[in-house]
């Protein structure tokens, strides 16, 4: 399936004509229907704000391909360019209409009657939602998309664009509700429904694309080409002076036009900023949680170390022979610890972001989809080795426990008391920095190893260096291996 982003960004950088049919194609429902609703059913005013928002699409192309749908951005620029067209007509006749239209939709039960009069509010009422949930109402009744096209469209799985689709239609519900039209959810979705199988007229799609290309090539939104929002009959001869009145009132109607269109696309872009600032923040309290679970482990490993220098030494020294040398730990050691840590690091980050939606909606989540995902308190939640998180509790302050593949049960509990943390000494850094340099090479020199030896694990670290692909490599995993000697003392 063909992305909103991909189309447009065949069209900005091949110039596709075919890429850009196809996005006219897919949102001329929205876009058609919308204005039709707008500007009281006349279906010659739809036609010419259709084609002035696709025009306004093709000439503003190279600014939107950072979007993964263009939904909403159409459904902007579909109110601004009609509400222009409707400030052309009476002012009060419009709100009569719309206090008429609230009357009468409390009493008309029939649902073809209620849209006829519903039609006129529902743009403006979609316009009071946010982003988010403009999107998932427009692409769920406006666009006929199912639920699993509109979780793929917004980075959703089936069942959590469904329920952002029922908040959002909730929302709409009670946005009407203060315009004094009372309706239970349930029944605002039946009238919605019955609507997206409705078709635009036949072959506007082309003619739509033709004439925005046309125009493009002609060096923009020319004044000739704006003739088609007009929609003038001239059935009589006018004389000069008329006409000249009626080019300067047209050239100040373009200039306005033009004005409120940019400033649709600016109310979009600086909705598209705040949302990248809510995600900064958060990837900012996510790195002040890690900062501080590292200060915490740097604070344990201090302890440690200031243990063994203040113990007490022997009176008298054990003979060479009779004393027993420390095993160093082995590789599969080593691995097991480094697992214990990253799952570890898993379970605080859910920790810390169970704390933080508590903080900002007054209760625990439900679940994991509801802080975990893009967009989200936590972008994505990797298993290390195979562990699932799905039934930890998210009531904050309660500890929590997995179990990974081997077995092995991993805890953590935000109650139990720090250990302070450490500086780490000059010899654990050089060795931390080596380690993290030759992470990459070492597993796979392990891979190749374990596929060279019916997959067992290697006696001593040693094992692994035949199996790097370079020299160099060896060599610097040589050199990890004595700088870890260093830091450990031994």
């Amino acid at each position: 399936m063909n992305t909103d982003a991909e189309l447009l960004r065949r069209y900005v950088e091949d110039r596709s004509e075919v890429a850009f049919t196809e996005l006219v194609r897919l949102h001329l429902n929205l876009v058609y229907f919308a204005a039709l609703r707008q500007v009281g059913g006349d279906t010659h005013r739809a036609k010419d704000v259709a084609q002035t928002v696709f025009t306004d699409l093709a000439r503003k192309a190279h600014l939107l391909t950072a979007r993964p749908t263009l939904t909403g951005w159409l459904h902007t620029s579909t109110r601004f360019a009609a509400a222009k067209l409707r400030r052309a007509d009476s002012t009060r006749q419009q709100l009569e209409q719309e206090a008429t239209t609230m009357n009468a939709l409390l009493s008309d039960p029939d649902p073809a009657a209620e849209w006829e009069r519903l039609g006129p509010l529902i743009d403006d009422t979609i316009h009071e939602l946010d982003e988010r949930d403009q999107e998932a109402v427009l692409l769920r009744y406006f666009e006929n998309r199912p639920f699993a096209e509109i979780g793929a469209t917004l980075r959703l799985s089936e069942d959590a664009a469904r329920m952002r689709v029922d908040r959002a239609l909730e929302k709409l519900r009670a946005a009407l509700a203060r315009r004094g039209v009372n309706s239970a959810s349930a029944a605002l979705a039946t009238v919605l429904a019955n609507q997206v199988t409705a078709s635009a007229p036949a072959g506007l799609a082309n003619s739509i694309s033709g004439t925005a290309l046309a125009g493009i090539g002609a060096g923009g939104l020319a004044v000739a080409g704006t003739g088609i929002f007009m929609s003038i009959k001239t059935t009589a001869i006018i004389s000069a002076v008329a006409l000249a009145a009626i080019v300067a009132t047209f050239l100040q109607w373009n200039r306005a036009f033009r004005a409120e269109s940019e400033l649709a696309t600016v109310t979009v872009d600086r909705d598209g900023l705040r949302a990248e600032v809510r995600t900064g923040e958060q990837r900012a309290s996510r790195a002040t949680q890690d900062l501080a679970a590292l200060r915490g482990e740097l604070d344990t490993l201090k302890a440690k170390q200031l243990a063994l220098q203040t113990a007490p030494r022997a009176a008298a020294p054990v003979p060479a022979a009779q004393t027993t040398p420390v095993p160093k730990p082995t590789l599969e050691q080593v691995r097991r610890l480094s697992m214990d840590k990253a799952i570890q690091f898993n379970l605080r980050q859910i920790s810390g972001v169970r704390v933080e939606f508590q903080r900002r909606n007054g209760r625990p989540p439900a679940s994991l989809e509801e802080v975990v995902g893009e967009g989200k308190l936590l972008r994505a939640l990797v298993p290390v080795n195979g562990e699932s998180y799905a039934s930890l509790s998210l009531v904050p302050g309660a500890p929590l426990a997995v179990t990974d593949s081997d077995g092995v049960s991993v805890t953590f509990d935000p109650s139990a008391p720090q250990p302070p943390a450490r500086e780490p000494t000059p010899a654990e850094k050089r060795a931390n920095e080596l380690g993290s340099k030759i992470s990459g090479a070492v597993k796979t020199a392990m891979a190749a190893y374990r596929a060279a030896n019916g997959g067992a694990l290697p006696a001593t670290p040693q094992a692994l260096i035949p199996f790097f692909a370079t020299v160099q490599e060896g060599a610097d995993f040589v050199e990890a291996l004595e700088a870890q000697a260093a830091a450990s003392g031994k």
